[in-house]
Formats: C-alpha cells, structure tokens, sequence
C-alpha cells in the first residue's frame, strides 16, 4: 500500500484487507489495548481497570493512647503515620490531576483520507463479480509521519453502512454494516465482493451509485459556533492560529471544547474583565451580556459563562456523518466484456489526533496509574499490622496483671464474672433457672466427693477451735 498523499497514492482493491465474501457484520474493530489514548472514553477505562485490579491496601491500625504512654517509640510511629496520610493524600491528588490530563490532551488537525475503489471481473456470459474496497488514513506530509504511523483507519470510525439493491447482487447480505468493537484489532480498510446479474443491469442507465455512510469518531468532538460566540472569540490569536490549521476547507470552521474556552479566557484577559482580587468574578461587558443574555453590569463567575455558552456549541453534521456516492459504470451495449476494470473515489475529512510528544507523555501516565505497590511494601505493612496486634495483646495482659497484683480477690471475681456474661451471652437460649436444674449438678461421684471433703474440712476447723 503506497502512502497516502504521495502521487500514486490511490490503493488497488487487492492490496486491501480481505473480508469474507458472506459475512454480514464487518469486525475489525478497535482493539482495547490500542484505543486513541485522546479519548476520554479510554481515560475511563483506564481508570475502570484500575479499580478492578486494585489490591484492597492494609489499613494501619493507630495505637491506643493507653499504649502509647508505656512505649516511648508510639510518638515516632504516630508522626510516620501523619506523613504517610498526608503523602497518600498527595499521590491521590496528583493522579487525579494526571487522569484529567489525560481528558485535555494536546491535539493537531489533520486529514483523514476515504478511498473507495472497485473491481468487475467476468464470471460467465450473465454474472460478474464486482469486488468493492474501503480504505483510509491520515494524508501524510513531512511533519506527520508520527502521527500517520501511529493510527490507522478505524481509529476514527463509530460504524459504516453499505446497502445494495437485492435486484443486482447476489451471494451475500444486501446490507453490510461495521461498528466499533473494543474487542477487535485495529484496520487500514476492508473489502468485500458479490455477484453482480447482468441482465439486471440493463434497466440501469449504465451508472450503479454505491452509497457507503461512516460515521466518524471525533475525539476531542469539533464544534461549530454560533455568531454570537464568534463574535467574542473572533479576536483572539487563538482563534486565528486554528483558522490557520483549517484554512484549506471551504466549510464553516470547528473548534474543540479546549479550543473555544481558551479563546474566552484569552477574551476576558485581554479586556481585563476579570476582578483583581478574584480572577473567578468575571465583569461582564457589552459582548458578554449579549452572548449569556444577561443586563446585568454585575460580576459573573468563570463556571457560569461556561455552563451558558453550551447553546451556541453546534455540532457538524459534515464532521460526524461522511456520505461517499462511488459510481460503478458499465456499458449496457458491452455486458459481455471479458476484461477486468476498476474505478475509485476519495473523501477528505478533518479530524483529531493527539501530538506525538503528547501520545509519549501519555503513555507515561497510564504507566504510572497503573502501578501496583511492591511486594517489599505489601510485607511491611503486613508485618507492621502484625506488629501493632501484638503489642495490643501485650496491653491488655499487662494491664489485667497490674489489676491483679493490686487487688487478686476482686480481680479473680470479675473475671469470673465476665466470663459467666460471656458463656450467657453464647448460650442465649438457656435461662439461668435451666443452668441450675442441669443434670451436670444432679448427684454423682465427684459431688459426693466434693461435699465430703467440705464436711470434713469444717469439722477439723471447729474442733480445733
């Protein structure tokens, strides 16, 4: 396949991807691991993927303050704890912050080239074989080569449709459509082929108009804008740098979201609309009461005149939908040609695509997002739980055994008594009147020989005294 934009350019049905002559659905589609690292859509999946693979982190148990007077190294431990927060704390912003980054990439315009070609080849005296093949690309300059390398066609595709009359062609579906799948690599283009009734084709006036509809993935998505906005905005640098990018169209010019809020700041900086003290309070002159539609002289924020201008955003149908009518002619008086002819028709498209030191600096971000913690640090904090258990344990027994060197009676009497709570609480279906009537305390050797001996120990006793 010759590059496009090179003269010769224009790629022959065989040098396509091949499809299978009877499939209906068309499934190249867009490979999850090669998803436009522009799209937010990706940003969202990354971060979807992060959550799900995410180990669940070993939450650090604080000691108790009681602990903490016994031990003289707690205090250290207490002041690594407070660093450790405020350190997760800004790891978690950061990566916040590099998520949106991934939202607000730096993009460039460039041309999205659409090729429609076919083939008719001779099967017998009534039927020929008509092989049709899409394919497309950036239109390579020499500042673009990156860029042309590092998408293919159906990095910009939602779907594509193609209906045939059933009257004509035969061996196949009479409608064809493709949709983006995240499942299916990535493709430069696709072919299909039918078979074509010759004595059908004389009703034709010796032209059959192929209709092939794409629906395009614009990411970031263009936008038009209304007068009103472009007159606000129609006076910044910004404005004229993207009329520059776009000064060979004839169309209307598009702006991405990035784009038209740059050109407002750069509007109300320029003018000095902005409060001194609070850069968010926007004064709003003749221009910018015209375009929110408020008579107020009073001060509005940056987040409202955002939220107002999403009316005058429009979105091109040109941009979104590209409809290619590709002729197939034919000469009814010579349907019965043995030779092989072909034919193709092309698109141009503007579009998206994110800068290659921007796709560079992206590709470090998901690295970092997608970071797990080591396994050194997994085993610290590990021990460190550990660690943190033992010396509650440790807590509790010296503190019941300093209970005990000072009062053993009362100490031996509420342990007793918690531990008769405790079996209560276990057996929850047996009252205290059931406990009592047990047949464990019914008369059996080991009471006989217990009360025997109490009997005996009192009687030695009151003899003595």
């Amino acid at each position: 396949m010759q590059p496009f934009g090179f003269p010769g350019g224009n790629p022959m049905v065989g040098q396509m991807v091949g499809m299978s002559n009877d499939k209906r659905f068309l499934n190249p589609g867009v490979a999850a691991g090669m998803i436009n690292p522009n799209s937010a859509a990706a940003a969202a999946l990354l971060q979807q993927q992060q959550q799900q693979q995410k180990k669940p982190k070993i939450d650090y148990i604080q000691l108790p303050e009681k602990v903490k007077e016994n031990i003289s190294e707690s205090q250290i431990y207490s002041i690594l704890l407070n660093y450790e927060h405020r350190l997760d704390t800004l790891l978690s912003e950061k990566k916040q912050h590099m998520r949106q980054l991934l939202l607000n990439n730096e993009t460039t315009r460039e041309t999205l080239r659409i090729y429609v070609s076919h083939q008719r080849k001779p099967i017998s005296k009534t039927e020929e074989e008509w092989r049709v093949g899409i394919q497309g690309g950036i239109v390579r300059t020499s500042t673009n080569l990156a860029a042309a390398e590092q998408y293919k066609f159906t990095n910009f595709l939602k779907s594509m449709s193609i209906e045939l009359d059933r009257n004509i062609f035969t061996g196949g579906e009479d409608f064809i459509e493709w949709n983006a799948i995240a499942s299916q690599p990535l493709k430069d283009g696709f072919t299909f082929s039918r078979k074509v009734n010759l004595q059908n084709l004389q009703n034709l006036p010796g032209t059959y108009q192929l209709r092939v509809v794409f629906h395009i993935k614009q990411d970031p998505p263009l936008y038009n804008v209304t007068p009103t906005l472009n007159q606000v905005i129609s006076n910044t640098s910004e404005y004229y740098r993207c009329l520059d990018r776009t000064s060979q169209s004839n169309e209307p010019p598009t702006f991405t979201l990035n784009q038209i809020l740059n050109m407002i700041w750069e509007y109300i900086t320029k003018n000095q609309l902005y409060d001194m003290n609070d850069q968010s309070a926007i004064k709003l002159d003749p221009l910018l009461r015209q375009l929110l539609e408020d008579n107020t002289l009073t001060c509005s924020t940056y987040a409202e005149i955002l939220k107002k201008i999403k009316p005058h955003l429009l979105i091109p149908l040109s941009s979104s939908v590209v409809e290619i009518i590709h002729p197939i002619q034919f000469h009814v008086t010579d349907l019965t040609n043995t030779s092989t002819t072909s034919g193709s028709s092309k698109r141009d498209v503007p579009v998206q695509v994110v800068t290659p030191q921007q796709a560079k600096l992206n590709s470090t971000i998901e690295k970092i997002l997608s970071e797990e913690p080591s396994e050194d640090v997994e085993t610290i904090n590990k021990n460190i739980q550990s660690v943190i258990q033992e010396i509650k344990q440790h807590s509790e027994k010296m503190k019941f055994m300093k209970k005990f060197s000072d009062d053993p009676v009362n100490t031996i009497h509420s342990l007793i008594d918690s531990q008769t709570r405790d079996l209560l609480i276990l057996h929850k279906k047996q009252s205290i009147e059931e406990a009592r009537k047990s047949s464990f305390y019914k008369p059996c050797d080991w009471i006989n020989t217990a009360l025997q001996k109490y009997l005996t120990n009192n009687d030695s006793k009151y003899r003595q005294n």
